[in-house]
């Protein structure tokens, strides 16, 4: 979605987040489990963890959403989440999830993704328009980029944008 254009509505959004998805899973589909949890980055993260971190990531929406706090929501400790360092949160989310089966992470990804679509049914379409902060009590601006951006960009895009890195790990062992 173009910054420029007017906010996506439920049903546009829902329909970019499951092609998405659907992307994603299809392209997890080449690899055996083996090849899920066994290979690791630099950071010593495996596909598997990839996939959780993605779950995890929806699920803060669907927190968010529902006016809750989206850091608890997604299990990282207050001390973690107030320095909002992305590789310290990344680190704390996979160490959290490693206990995980391929099987397991893939549910979990799934089951996030519908709950988010599930809590953006219970907002409006104009809501959707609305900026990230309007969302985060006590509300306080009504500035800020929209709503939607944070819902593509832990769904939709966020699995686009982790293929390579899965690719990369694959391509490493």
């Amino acid at each position: 979605m173009q910054e420029n254009q007017p906010a996506p509505t439920i049903r546009q959004l829902q329909q970019e987040m499951d092609e998405g998805l659907t992307r994603f899973l299809d392209f997890l589909d080449q690899y055996s489990d083996e090849e899920l949890v066994t290979p690791t980055d630099a950071a010593g993260w495996t596909i598997r963890d990839h996939v959780a971190h993605l779950a995890v990531w929806a699920d803060g929406i669907v927190g968010l959403l529902q006016g809750e706090d989206r850091w608890s929501r997604m299990g990282l400790p207050p001390e973690i989440a107030a320095e909002h360092d992305l590789d310290a949160m990344n680190a704390e989310i996979a160490r959290q999830n490693r206990h995980l089966n391929p099987a397991d992470a893939r549910a979990r990804l799934i089951d996030a993704h519908e709950r988010v679509i599930e809590t953006m049914h219970t907002l409006t379409d104009a809501d959707m328009a609305n900026p990230y902060e309007r969302y985060i009590a006590p509300y306080t601006s009504n500035e800020g980029p929209p709503v939607y951006h944070y819902i593509l960009g832990n769904t939709a895009h966020h699995y686009d944008e982790h293929m390579p890195w899965i690719e990369a790990i694959a391509k490493s062992s």
